[in-house]
């Protein structure tokens, strides 16, 4: 993990590059929320947000504790396999 708020926002893409692509299969990334990526929002009510602001095209599945008001794909926060799981069928698709 990189934090660095005093510095240029870093190039997601261009990180991706950096890696070998013969030896990975997938990159999971977290702190990337305005790059057009598929993504899952990791939502509880306490971050203080409505999940509406959250949203973008890009949002596959909401992963979260409570009931929530999303058409998409919902998933339970508190279950990682059933999380890890939705990707790869959604990989697979």
């Amino acid at each position: 993990m990189t934090e660095t708020p005093e510095q240029q926002p870093l190039n997601l893409h261009y990180l991706a590059s950096r890696f070998d692509h013969n030896n990975v299969d997938l990159i999971l990334v977290e702190g990337f929320k305005h790059e057009p990526v598929s993504k899952i929002i990791l939502y509880r009510a306490e971050i203080g947000r409505p999940l509406e602001e959250m949203l973008d095209k890009h949002v596959i599945a909401v992963a979260s504790d409570r009931a929530l008001d999303f058409a998409g794909e919902r998933l339970d926060i508190n279950d990682p396999p059933s999380i890890a799981e939705f990707i790869v069928r959604w990989l697979n698709k």
